[in-house]
């Protein structure tokens, strides 16, 4: 079953390998159609990011209206390249009320959500963490990297032990290698014999043979041969 659990996440996650989340940003008041939020989000990515031109394929908010704050922002990018674009630029935010974040599934969310501790304490001893997917990755102060990550499903507690890596940081299987799924041989099917039919209606009249039980009238016949 779990390895069903991952196969859904992993395929759900990749669907959404070209969605960002955005908090933050401020919501029109009796609502916005989803090219007005685009535009919206366009304009934050160009004055605050310093991205003048990027192609968004739709954005929307998600959940109910609220009564006071400002609902988050799915936005999916025309290419995973602008996307990662975005991403990359996301450090120039941080004097903002506005948070970028993956689109992940529930499940993944979950993940990410029982780390934020770990993050948070890494943080506050001067070092630098964040997360890349559902993996924790926190630079050490000697420049080395720690990819903290949790694998399986969200209910999981196992925590694989960190991955130290000098230089470029490691990259670490968020959901494990799944087996290719087994292959069905066909099998032969054996159709059984129909039965024979009954001897007597395999026979059939020789040439030339009269047929039985046919009367024949041989006067009739004298008759025919009188001039």
């Amino acid at each position: 079953m779990k390895t069903l659990e991952d196969r859904c996440n992993y395929q759900e996650d990749h669907n959404r390998r070209n969605n960002l989340r955005f908090s933050g940003i401020e919501e029109q008041r009796g609502g916005e159609s989803w090219e007005q939020t685009a535009e919206m989000v366009k304009s934050v990515i160009a004055s605050k990011m310093q991205i003048p031109d990027i192609n968004i394929e739709r954005a929307h908010r998600t959940g109910k209206p609220l009564i006071q704050g400002h609902r988050i922002i799915v936005v999916r990018f025309a290419t995973f390249v602008d996307r990662e674009l975005v991403m990359r630029n996301t450090n120039k935010l941080k004097n903002t009320n506005i948070y970028v974040n993956e689109d992940l599934c529930a499940a993944s969310q979950a993940l990410v959500k029982s780390q934020i501790p770990v993050m948070k304490k890494a943080r506050s001893e001067g070092k630098l963490a964040y997360f890349r997917h559902t993996t924790l990755v926190i630079k050490e102060k000697n420049g080395t990297y720690n990819n903290v990550s949790k694998t399986s499903s969200a209910t999981s507690t196992t925590t694989t032990t960190p991955a130290t890596t000098s230089g470029n940081q490691a990259s670490v299987t968020v959901f494990p290698t799944l087996p290719p799924p087994p292959t069905v041989q066909p099998t032969a099917t054996t159709v059984p014999a129909l039965p024979k039919p009954p001897a007597d209606t395999l026979q059939t009249p020789l040439a030339g043979a009269k047929p039985k039980n046919l009367h024949v009238d041989k006067r009739n016949l004298r008759d025919r041969k009188k001039p």
